[in-house]
């Protein structure tokens, strides 16, 4: 694993993090989740096309409801598409959409 990701798997991928309702949440602790997922995003960027990007996308955007806008600008933002071709892109939508 990168150890940029490292610091990433508490916030995101813990047990912790699994038991978090963001429904429920103040907005300090969402605000936390949502610069951990932007975070994120921008890393995985650079890996956006690949088998496992997906499914730790997939799986923040099935997690954390509501990320998969926040998720699609930042990987955008972040130069995570654009390269690719039309196949890769539009499997990149369908994940991003949820």
């Amino acid at each position: 694993m990168e150890p940029r990701f490292a610091a990433l798997r508490e916030p995101l991928f813990s047990a912790v993090a699994a038991s978090i309702n963001r429904d429920q949440q103040p907005a300090e602790v969402v605000g936390r989740i949502d610069a951990a997922v932007a975070e994120f995003c921008c890393l995985l960027a650079q890996h956006f096309i690949t088998p496992p990007a997906f499914k730790a996308l997939e799986y923040l955007i099935r997690r954390f409801k509501c990320v998969h806008a926040h998720a699609c600008v930042r990987v955008v933002g972040c130069g995570g598409v654009g390269s690719q071709d039309c196949c890769e892109m539009g499997l990149g939508v369908r994940v991003l959409k949820g």
